[in-house]
């Protein structure tokens, strides 16, 4: 591996307000007949304001259908200078699974509220899925899976991690005349 310093890619600062949405984790865990499931979401606010703030959490899932189910919501004392969990639960009842050929997914929104007002909001797509290995065997939503695939690094001799326009598309050129299939955004699982 090649260790160049500096900023080789396009960055941008921006400003969070003193209470603020820090991370997040989704869990969903589908059950043993890959039917429903438990979706967990921890979120992790920290008070940056100087005094204890009592604040609440709101979240969400949308379908592709525009139909809003809620994931819950809770309140209590972000106190400053700390960071805060809340962890919401709620079972979804039969959701559409997330897979390559059929890539369902649904829009999560969270919004933290801190004196009767938003102040933050944001949304992330998630899909139900469930990867597991059984004996020798990696299941994905119960189904046998076999892997197949590439690594590509973005490297160039010449530029490092500053891979220029061209020699992508050559890249990509000889991947395809190698007979390696590309996916779109909502093909590859993340």
């Amino acid at each position: 591996m090649w260790w160049l310093c500096g900023i080789y890619r396009e960055v941008y600062l921006f400003a969070e307000p003193k209470i603020c949405l820090r991370d997040f984790y989704v869990k969903t865990d589908l059950d043993e007949e890959y039917k429903d499931s438990d979706l967990t979401l921890e979120m992790y606010i920290k008070n940056y304001t100087g005094s204890d703030k009592s604040v609440k959490v709101q979240a969400s899932i949308i379908s592709d259908t525009d139909r809003e189910i809620p994931i819950g919501e809770s309140e209590q004392v972000a106190k400053s200078g700390e960071q805060t969990v809340f962890k919401l639960e709620q079972l979804i009842k039969n959701p559409k699974k997330w897979s390559a050929e059929q890539p369902n997914l649904y829009t999560l929104v969270m919004a933290v509220i801190c004196d009767n007002e938003v102040v933050t909001a944001k949304s992330y797509e998630i899909g139900f899925k469930k990867v597991e290995i059984v004996g020798e065997k990696i299941l994905f939503n119960g189904m046998p899976l076999m892997i197949r695939g590439v690594n590509r690094h973005d490297f160039d001799p010449d530029n490092g991690w500053a891979v220029p326009e061209e020699r992508f598309i050559q890249d990509l050129d000889l991947m395809k005349q190698a007979n390696i299939s590309f996916g779109d955004k909502k093909t590859v699982m993340v």
